[in-house]
Parts: structure tokens; sequence; C-alpha cells
């Protein structure tokens, strides 16, 4: 409306509209060959929603309320870990078209990547609006356009920060107990605006009309699984960290892989069941044979140091006093960590894993309590942490 003069204020049909590039033959370019009405690439609305909007309103999902199914389902598709992507290809059938229609408890780490993407594609595009906004400068509009300008740019603004508080709400409620109230957590938030409070209003009217699909407690850091260890277990962690070089781009997600080596060894007998069955499906996911080597280098890969690294690792680690601080009911094996586990590891971490924003990955105290942020290491922006199914 905005192009022909005018604008309405609290306009329930507003939306925001996000360009999203196709490369071609890409796996998304594929996916959209697969829906009946053969849409043309121009078809393809990628929207988010105002809350008050028709189809925010009648969304069968809380993640689907404010997201446009072919948005939702675009990043979805991004997002795909090889053995997601191979599932779709197998059926012709989206992760999300197929998430969507069956409602039921499922593997959610796709839905959950997405939605960390989603949150900084929605933070990146609000960062944009505000530093462009005049009111931020203290200008009042004066003109009839001026007015109109900043009704639909306040409208962008709500439609951009409500989204954002919905991807920050589902990320939070994976990482906590069903207990907790993942909504106050987001109120205490230090830098919660004006701007956020309308955005938690809206996620609580969201909440009263839509169930989510994600569940609590799905996803885990390094110091949640850790405390699956049986034994001496913070000088267990303490001997794991300092095999793993701190500084380097790939330290978190090696501490994982070392961790998972550890734990598999110990699957049988100390994990709760929960964590049995995931590991369980891993190794039907992911066969030893064809996951226990790295990809072939090229000019783009650094696969040969990541190679050396591990091997390093391996080598260096000190199996007598992980013997000792494990206290095993049953004999362990002399070497604990070999090189092939770890890289197989390694690789799972890779699969199935979601990268959080640092400032999204709660910290947990020995309690299981929550106890703010826990920052990635290194320079990185992002926080790696696993997904285990329900």
């Amino acid at each position: 409306m905005l192009g022909y003069g005018f604008a309405i204020a609290s306009n329930p049909f507003d939306h925001f509209s996000v360009g999203l590039r196709v490369p071609v033959y890409s796996p998304l370019a594929q996916t959209r060959t697969w829906y009946p009405d053969k849409k043309k690439p121009e078809d393809f609305q990628c929207y988010i929603f105002n809350t008050e909007h028709p189809r925010a309103q009648s969304a069968s999902c809380l993640e689907a309320s404010v997201f446009s199914f072919d948005l939702l389902d675009s990043i979805s598709v991004l997002c795909a870990n090889d053995r997601e992507l191979q599932a779709m290809f197998e059926s012709k059938k989206t992760y999300i078209s197929a998430r969507l229609a069956s409602k039921a408890t499922g593997n959610n780490r796709n839905l959950l990547h997405a939605f960390a993407q989603l949150h900084r594609e929605c933070q990146q595009r609000l960062s944009l609006l505000q530093r462009s906004n005049p009111a931020s400068n203290g200008e009042v509009a004066s003109t009839p356009q001026q007015r109109y300008a900043q009704i639909y740019r306040d409208s962008q603004l709500e439609i951009l920060a409500t989204a954002r508080v919905l991807c920050k709400y589902t990320l939070f409620r994976a990482q906590t107990q069903p207990s907790e109230d993942v909504v106050a957590m987001l109120r205490a938030a230090s830098d919660w605006t004006n701007l956020d409070q309308i955005a938690g209003r809206n996620l609580i009217r969201l909440l009263q009309h839509h169930m989510p699909l994600t569940q609590s407690y799905e996803l885990f850091g390094f110091p949640e699984l850790s405390r699956l260890l049986p034994g001496r277990n913070s000088e267990v962690v303490r001997t794991l960290d300092e095999t793993v070089p701190g500084s380097t781009p790939h330290s978190q997600r090696i501490r994982l892989a070392l961790l998972i080596v550890v734990l598999g060894v110990l699957a049988k007998e100390a994990l709760p069941s929960r964590f049995r069955a995931w590991f369980r499906k891993l190794h039907e996911w992911y066969d030893g044979e064809s996951w226990s080597t790295l990809a072939t280098p090229d000019a783009d890969d650094d696969s040969e140091k990541v190679q050396v690294l591990l091997t390093k690792i391996a080598e260096n680690i000190d199996h007598r006093t992980l013997q000792s601080l494990l206290a095993s009911k049953r004999a362990l094996p002399q070497k604990l960590v070999d090189v092939e586990a770890l890289i197989w590891a390694w690789n799972v971490v890779g699969e199935e894993s979601v990268q959080i924003p640092c400032e999204l990955a709660l910290g947990r105290d020995g309690n299981g309590n929550g106890n703010g942020i826990r920052n990635g290491d290194g320079a990185g922006a992002a926080s790696l942490v696993l997904y285990v199914p329900q």
C-alpha cells in the first residue's frame, strides 16, 4: 500500500518479504521441482507474517505460525545434513512438508537448525532496518508521506522482532527442561528492549493458539553431555579438555567428538536409555566403514589438517588416567580412543549438531539449572550443540 501513497497502522495483512537466491542445480532447486503445481521461481512466497495475519492464525503449529511454508521449507533444505537430504530425495518429499503433515513426535534436528539460521537472518535484517530508521536519530515525520513510511517501517520492525523472539524461544526451549519458564528467561535478558516487549506479547498470543512441534531438552552442549560420564566426572572432563587445543577453529567439534567416543565405550552399561537408543541410531545411520574416513582434501578443504590434528590427539590422550577416572564396572579397552573412532565421531558431530548463536547457548550448572550464557570458544560466533531426540 505504501506504493500507492498510504499505509494502515496495525494492518493484519502486513508481512516482510525475504529474498532468497536459489543456485541452479542446488538441492533446493531440485526439491522445488517436486511440487505437483510446478510453481515458477517467482511464485514461491518467502514471507514473515504479522501475528494477526490469517495465515499465522490458521497455522498448524507454533513453528509455522509467522514463517510462510515456502520460507521454512527452503531454509530447511539449505540446512539439511547428508542423512536428511538422502531421505528427502528418496521420498521426493521435503522434511518440512512431511513433518507438518504428520504432526507426530519426530526428529527435530533439521527444524532446530533452520530456526538457528532464521534467527540470524531476522537479526541481520532487523539491525539493518533499525540503523536506517529516522526515528532512532530523533527525527520526527512531518509530511503525510513520512508518517506513512514510519507506520510501515514500525510494522516491519515488529514483524522481524516477533520472528526473532519466536526463534529464541524455540532454541531456548530445546535446551531447557519442560518445567522451566522459557518466556520468563527471555524477559530476564538484560538487553530486552521496548520492541522486544511488544514481540514478547505477540509470542504469548501465538503460544495461546499454537502447539510447538519441537520438544524440550533436545540440544546438548559439551557441559551437559559430559555429566553423563561416570566416576570422577570433573576430572574426566578436565582430562578431555586438556587434550584438545583450545584456540583452534575446530576445538568445539573435536571436544564433542572426543566425548562421543568415550561415551560410546560406556554406552551399553552407564548411559540412560535415551542416550543408549541415540547411540544405536548413530551407528545405524553412520556405519563405521564409510564414516571413519575424512573427505578427500581439495583446494578449499582442510581435511588433511584435521586428519593430522585428530591423529595427534588420539596418540597423546592419557588412556591410563581416563581408565582410572571412569571407574567402570567392567574392563575397558586399553585404548579408549583410536583415530578411526575419533574420525567417525568427528563426522557424526558434523552431521548431528546444530550451530546456534553464542548468545543463545544456555550454560547449565552441576544441578542442571540455567546459569546464563555459554560463549563459544575462539573467535567464532556460534556454539556447537548436539541434537539428541527424545
